[in-house]
């Protein structure tokens, strides 16, 4: 975000309305909370650049991410195509609204890609579905109480599917989850439940043989709670979960009765079998 710089920030933000409502088919439509760009200073700038400082609406976020699965065109929402009497036939039809182009389709390629990967390889493993093609992004935001962050949670998870053509886009979001509290945990398995229903439903057939494609979810592991375990009983732990480990810093001897106090990813965080957790010591 320092990188990108202040104006050409929010002018983003701006693109992708996340400045303005959406004007969906819904009364009552409220705004994003946004720092006055006049007023932001370089470390508000890079707290907003990762979800503090900022607050936007759900139907904001989903339309913003649609943009990406609509090769870089930010559309209008709408709640209903069509609305028909009780022999089929349309009464109403309510026709899409183009917004504007907010990216390239290179760059939504792109962006398609990575979210591909966050499902396929990265925290939103608990989204595969078996033969499909699917994308995301976990989220993870503390909850604001009086004006101030407490140590609850709202856990989401957007997803996307198939991401060789899509056609459904997803978000789901937890409010303090109990336990597990990331996005990966506990948002992304009731959007893999969504996507795999709702694909189904619209006649949307897989592409890919079983276990190709985003696969199914059978190689995803949560991440154990490591802190205040000895080394020996962490690495217990994780071999028999299926993942590695790499503790820093390293012992001279081959002591593995110290405590570990820190790890990363954190408890509740899914990984693929074979992905590394790394162990802090004092």
């Amino acid at each position: 975000a320092l990188t990108l710089g202040k104006k050409k920030y929010y002018n983003y933000l701006e693109m992708f309305g996340i400045t303005d409502l959406t004007h969906v088919d819904l009364p009552a439509e409220t705004s994003a909370i946004i720092q006055d760009e006049s007023d932001l200073s370089d470390v508000s700038l890079a707290t907003m650049s990762y979800g503090q400082g900022i607050a936007v609406t759900p139907i904001q976020l989903l339309t913003a991410i649609c943009s990406i699965g609509n090769d870089g065109i930010l559309m209008r929402p709408r709640i209903v195509s069509k609305l028909t009497d009780s022999e089929g036939k349309v009464v109403k039809e309510y026709k899409t609204k183009v917004v504007r182009k907010v990216m390239s389709t290179k760059t939504a390629n792109e962006m398609k890609a990575i979210m591909e990967y966050v499902v396929s390889e990265g925290g939103g493993g608990a989204a595969k579905i078996s033969g499909y093609r699917v994308g995301g992004k976990t989220g993870t935001a503390d909850k604001v109480v009086d004006g101030k962050y407490t140590s609850n949670t709202y856990a989401s998870f957007v997803g996307m599917a198939p991401m060789d053509d899509p056609k459904l886009a997803v978000l789901v979001v937890v409010d303090s989850p109990k336990g597990a509290n990331t996005g990966g945990a506990t948002a992304a398995p009731i959007a893999q439940s969504f996507l795999s229903k709702s694909m189904t439903y619209m006649e949307v057939s897989p592409k890919y043989p079983d276990g190709e494609g985003s696969s199914s979810s059978s190689s995803v592991v949560y991440v154990p709670n490591l802190k205040g375990m000895t080394y020996k009983q962490a690495m217990k732990t994780l071999t028999k979960a299926g993942l590695r480990y790499q503790v820093s810093p390293e012992p001279e001897d081959d002591d593995t009765s110290f405590e570990i106090v820190e790890q990363y990813p954190e408890a509740g965080s899914s990984l693929v079998k074979g992905d590394t957790v790394f162990l802090y010591r004092e």
